[in-house]
């Protein structure tokens, strides 16, 4: 039996080969949700499933955790000091 979660990234991963496929809403989605339910520490997950895939190898995981961290991004401004809520309209 398939990992649900390994069923739907590889899914992903296969929607993302085709050239007519847009993947930045759900990657959005993702950010967004992961972002309304944990808050700041969503940016401290995702920096921590980058550095997992990078130690694991998994090529196909790192490149949808970096742009579902890059998404995250659109939500706050950074600075020297903390990252600041950014209004999106």
């Amino acid at each position: 039996m398939t990992d649900p979660a390994v069923e739907a990234i590889t899914a992903l991963r296969a929607l993302m080969e085709y050239d007519d496929f847009d993947p930045g809403p759900i990657f959005d989605m993702v950010a967004r949700n992961l972002l309304r339910s944990h808050g700041d520490t969503a940016l401290i997950f995702a920096d921590s499933a980058l550095d997992r895939m990078r130690v694991l190898g998994d090529d196909e995981g790192y490149e949808l955790w970096e742009e579902i961290r890059r998404a995250m991004n659109i939500y706050f401004e950074f600075d020297e000091e903390e990252p600041r809520r950014v209004a999106v309209h």
